[in-house]
């Protein structure tokens, strides 16, 4: 449509907008937000982190990069199942004369307990037999807390991710990347987690506790605690959208005092890019310029209904409020 059959309508801020024949906003980057320096500024120190971690590798063949993106900073870099408000809800409630003072035993009764449960109560809520790996994966897509870890092949689903929290708007956020190469120090330990010993992991974790078997059965599986890089073979519409891969943090000693021994950064090559507070509301709004919807990243009704919803009330940022909007000459 050419220019001029637009109207024009003005926002609540006096930024005057051009709208098509239906009296539709037809957006573009020309309004006081998107040309500021501080939008500019932000997107660029954005984009400038993605290229520098691009430009590092280079042909057919090399890794690329993972992404995660976090609404709080200080938040650990950690799965569900590691984090300290679910160990601190657990073991209150563990009878200690099972485990004694060892953390690891504790944490897998635990686990097995609370996935066997799902694996037992959802067998009727699908229409398939799913191995036990494929059943773990489910539980972390439906919120369980398991020892996978989410990351993104999308720097901008990253940064979708730092931004996607009220609670935490205040705060700053981080993306975190990195190359899912295990670096040469490690890559002992992670030879000797090949396909079977994966397969008997989550096959102990599928079980119902028992504490006696753990240590008969399964013992060889806490001899080398790391955390690997793992590409599930079930994926839900929402992981293919989001470009999902996983870590997989495994569990240390039986004889370990504490939940977890290494960090991230013990075995990939790590950087970060803090995603400011006082910047939120610009990112926000580059991603939505830049096509990203809520139904983009969640693929079901309930998200595209709350994505729509909020385009068409508010759009993120911009201080545009589509319902204020009129035709005018």
């Amino acid at each position: 449509m050419p220019k001029s059959s637009w109207h024009y309508g003005w926002t609540m801020d006096g930024i005057r907008v051009p709208l098509n024949r239906q009296g539709r906003w037809t957006f573009t980057c020309h309004n006081s937000l998107c040309e500021s320096d501080l939008y500019k500024e932000a997107v660029g120190k954005f984009n400038d982190f993605v290229a520098s971690l691009v430009h590092s590798f280079s042909g057919i063949g090399n890794p690329v990069w993972w992404y995660r993106g976090q609404a709080s900073a200080k938040w650990p870099v950690l799965p569900g199942v590691l984090r300290e408000d679910f160990i601190q809800s657990i073991y209150f409630q563990l009878p200690v004369v099972h485990h004694g003072n060892l953390h690891t035993p504790k944490q897998i009764y635990y686990e097995r307990m609370l996935l066997s449960d799902f694996i037992r109560e959802g067998g009727s809520l699908v229409g398939e037999r799913y191995s036990e790996e494929d059943w773990y994966v489910k539980a972390q897509h439906h919120g369980l807390p398991t020892r996978l870890l989410d990351w993104t092949m999308s720097p901008q689903i990253a940064l979708w991710m730092a931004l996607d929290s009220a609670t935490q708007s205040e705060e700053d956020g981080v993306i975190i990347a990195i190359v899912p190469k295990v670096i040469d120090e490690k890559k002992e330990i992670v030879k000797r987690w090949n396909r079977a010993r994966l397969c008997r992991l989550f096959k102990c974790l599928s079980q119902p506790p028992d504490t006696t078997k753990i240590e008969e059965e399964y013992h060889d599986l806490f001899d080398d605690e790391a955390i690997l890089p793992f590409s599930p073979n079930y994926f839900s519409p929402r992981q293919i959208n989001q470009q999902s891969m996983f870590t997989l943090h495994t569990p240390p000693s039986l004889q370990s005092t504490t939940i977890a021994n290494v960090g991230i950064n013990d075995f990939y090559e790590c950087h970060e890019f803090v995603v400011e507070a006082g910047l939120k509301e610009l990112y926000k709004t580059y991603l939505y310029v830049n096509g990203m919807r809520r139904w983009n990243v969640y693929p079901d009704l309930d998200n595209l209904a709350k994505g729509i919803r909020d385009a068409h009330v508010l759009m993120s940022g911009s201080c545009i409020h589509i319902k204020d909007l009129f035709v005018g000459n």
